[in-house]
C-alpha cells in the first residue's frame, strides 16, 4: 500500500467517525431540538415578584407555603418556618423555565402523560398554584411525567444500568394550554411538609457538664470537665465505679450538630410521645449557656420526640469606644507614637470582645426560637445522652481497665449564631422583590472566625499552664529564687523547657567535669540574662 491509498483510507475513517459522532448526540439528544436563541419562556407572563403563597396539590395530598409577616412558612406545621432556598429554587425555576420542544397533544391524551389537574379523572400530575398575599391566583401549573432515557452501556455499568430522568412534561392549568417538554425534572418537588421545613437547629459547643435525669434512675448520672480539653470526671461515684472515659469521650460534641425530621404537630403526633415522662439532659457549657434537653419515646420509625430550653448568664454587651478624638495629640512625638500604639490595642481588644459578646447574645436570641415547638429528631442525634449508667463505667471484661482517653470533642468558646429560621441568610436566588427576601441581614461568617480565634487563645493558655508545671518539677531542689525566676520564663513557652533541659544535663554522670566550673558564677549571670546563661551551661557540660 503506497502512501496515497493510505492517505485516503485515513481521510475516509476521520469523516466516518465524524459522522458516527454526530448520529450519537443526535439519539441521545434528539429531544433537545430548539435552540437557544428560538427558545421562550414556558410561562411568559408568571410574574414573580407578587408571590405570597404556594399551593402544592398531588392527588388527596395538599401543601401550602405561605408568607407570615417576613417569612415563608408550612401552613400543615403550624406555620413552622419553611426553607427559603427551596421556595427561591421553585420560584425561580418556573419563572425561567424554557421549552426544549413543544407537543401537538389533544384533551384526550394528557392523561398519557399525567398532564391532567388532580381534579380531574385518570392520570393526574402534581398541581403547582401560585397566589399573591390576598389570594390571588398568579399562574397555576401542572408538572407531568417525568421523561427518561436508557443508560449508555459504559453509565450503565457505573450507575447500576436501568433509565435516568432527562426532562418533564409541563403545561399551566387552562383550557387549550400547550404542552411543553422541559429539561427540568422538578425531582425535589414533594407534597410533604417535612420537605419543606426549615432545617435551621440549635448546637451545643465548648461543653462544660452533662447531666442526665428521669424517672428511671439507671438513667441518672452526670460527668463534667474543668477545662475545655480536660477529662471528664464523674459526679458522687458510687462504690466500685470507675468512669471508662473512652465511652464518654463523645459527650464532648453532643448536640454540636442536631438535625431533626419532622416538626410534632396535633396532625402528625405519634400515639405516644412518652414526653410526659421524658429522660432530661441538663448540658452547661464553658461561655455559661444552660440547654434543658427533652427526650421522649422511640418511635417506631426509629425517631425520639424532642423539646429543648435554653438560658444564658451573659454579660451585657458593652458600649462602643471612641478612641482618641481627632484632634488630640499627645506631649511629643515618642508619647504620642507609644500612647496610640497601646490605644489601638486596648481598642482592638476591646471591640474583639464585645463582638464575642454580641455573638453569644445573637445565638440566646436564635435559640429561644425553638423552645415552642417540638420536633422529630433520628435517633443518632441522641445516641450519645441515652446510656445508662452502668453502660459508662469501667466493666471487669474491659481489655484496658479505664479505656483510652478519648477526644473531649471541645468546641470553640465562641460560635457563630444560627441564621433565623425561615430566613434568606442575607443570599438572594430570585428577584429582591419577591416577599421573604431580607436583604438587610448581616453575614455571620467574621463572627465564626472571631470564635475561632478565641478558641486558640484558650488553648495557648493552657499549653503555656501545662508548660510551667513542666519547668517547676525539673527545677526541684533549685533556690526560691532561681525556681521563680525559671517559672517566669516557663510561661513564655520558649525558654523554659530549655533551661530545664541544660540543668537535668548538668546534674547527669557524665558531667563530672562540669561541676567545678559551674561554681564560677556562670549561673549567677544566667540569673540576669537567660540567654548567656544558656551558653554557660552548654560550655561547661562539653
Amino acid at each position: 500500500m503506497n502512501r496515497k491509498q493510505l492517505t485516503i483510507l485515513v481521510v475516509v475513517g476521520v469523516i466516518v467517525g465524524a459522522l458516527g459522532l454526530i448520529t450519537y448526540q443526535k439519539q441521545n439528544q434528539s429531544w433537545q431540538a430548539t435552540s437557544s436563541e428560538d427558545r421562550e419562556a414556558v410561562f411568559p407572563d408568571f410574574t414573580p415578584d407578587k408571590v405570597g403563597e404556594i399551593t402544592l396539590q398531588d392527588g388527596t395530598n395538599q401543601l401550602s407555603l405561605v408568607v407570615k409577616g417576613d417569612e415563608w412558612t408550612v401552613q400543615q406545621r403550624d406555620n413552622y418556618p419553611a426553607d427559603f432556598s427551596k421556595i427561591s429554587d421553585l420560584v425561580t425555576t418556573i419563572w425561567e423555565l424554557q421549552p426544549v420542544r413543544q407537543l401537538e397533544v389533544g384533551e384526550s391524551e394528557l392523561g398519557a402523560l399525567k398532564l391532567l389537574s388532580p381534579d380531574q379523572e385518570g392520570n393526574t400530575g402534581t398541581l403547582v398554584t401560585f397566589s399573591d398575599k390576598q389570594g390571588n391566583e398568579i399562574q397555576r401549573v401542572v408538572l407531568g411525567k417525568t421523561k427518561t432515557k436508557e443508560r449508555s452501556s459504559s453509565r450503565a455499568s457505573r450507575f447500576g444500568g436501568g433509565s435516568m430522568p432527562v426532562g418533564r412534561y409541563v403545561r399551566a392549568a387552562e383550557e387549550g394550554a400547550k404542552v411543553f417538554l422541559v429539561e427540568e425534572t422538578f425531582s425535589s418537588i414533594e407534597v410533604d411538609p417535612s420537605a419543606w421545613l426549615d432545617t435551621t437547629f440549635f448546637s451545643i459547643d465548648n461543653i462544660r457538664s452533662v447531666a442526665m435525669d428521669g424517672k428511671d434512675k439507671a438513667y441518672q448520672w452526670k460527668v463534667s470537665r474543668e477545662t475545655a480539653n480536660g477529662e471528664w470526671k464523674l459526679a458522687t461515684p458510687k462504690k466500685g465505679e470507675t468512669l471508662a472515659t473512652n465511652k464518654v469521650s463523645s459527650l464532648g460534641s453532643v448536640f454540636s450538630s442536631p438535625s431533626f425530621n419532622d416538626v410534632i404537630t396535633e396532625a402528625n403526633a405519634p400515639k405516644e410521645t412518652g414526653l410526659e415522662n421524658p429522660k432530661v439532659a441538663t448540658i452547661t457549657t464553658f461561655d455559661d449557656f444552660t440547654y434543658r434537653i427533652q427526650i421522649g419515646k422511640k418511635t417506631s420509625d426509629n425517631e425520639y420526640p424532642l423539646s429543648m430550653e435554653v438560658s444564658a448568664d451573659l454579660p451585657p454587651v458593652p458600649e462602643p469606644t471612641n478612641g482618641n478624638k481627632s484632634g488630640q495629640k499627645g506631649d511629643g512625638k515618642g508619647q504620642d507614637s507609644q500612647g496610640s500604639g497601646s490605644s489601638n490595642e486596648k481598642e482592638a481588644a476591646a471591640k474583639k470582645r464585645r463582638k464575642e459578646i454580641q455573638q453569644l447574645h445573637d445565638k440566646l436570641e436564635k435559640e429561644k426560637a425553638f423552645e415552642k415547638w417540638t420536633y422529630l429528631v433520628p435517633s443518632y442525634t441522641v445516641n450519645s445522652v441515652l446510656k445508662k449508667r452502668s453502660e459508662l463505667m469501667v466493666q471487669p471484661d474491659d481489655e484496658d481497665g479505664d479505656g483510652q482517653k478519648g477526644s473531649s470533642g471541645a468546641g470553640l468558646s465562641t460560635q457563630g449564631a444560627p441564621p433565623a429560621p425561615g430566613s434568606s441568610g442575607g443570599k438572594s436566588l430570585v428577584p429582591s422583590d419577591i416577599p421573604g427576601v431580607d436583604s438587610s441581614e448581616g453575614s455571620e461568617g467574621d463572627s465564626s472566625a472571631d470564635g475561632g480565634e478565641a478558641g486558640s487563645s484558650q488553648g495557648g493558655d493552657e499549653g503555656s499552664a501545662e508548660e510551667d508545671g513542666q519547668g517547676s518539677t525539673a527545677n526541684e531542689g533549685e533556690e526560691a529564687e532561681s525556681s521563680a525566676s525559671s517559672g517566669e520564663e516557663g510561661s513564655s513557652g520558649e525558654n523554659g523547657p530549655q533551661d530545664a533541659g541544660s540543668n537535668e544535663e548538668s546534674a547527669g554522670p557524665s558531667s563530672s567535669e562540669s561541676t567545678d566550673s559551674s561554681d564560677s558564677g556562670q549561673s549567677d549571670e544566667a540569673d540576669s540574662e537567660s540567654g548567656q546563661g544558656d551558653e554557660s551551661n552548654q560550655t561547661s557540660s562539653s
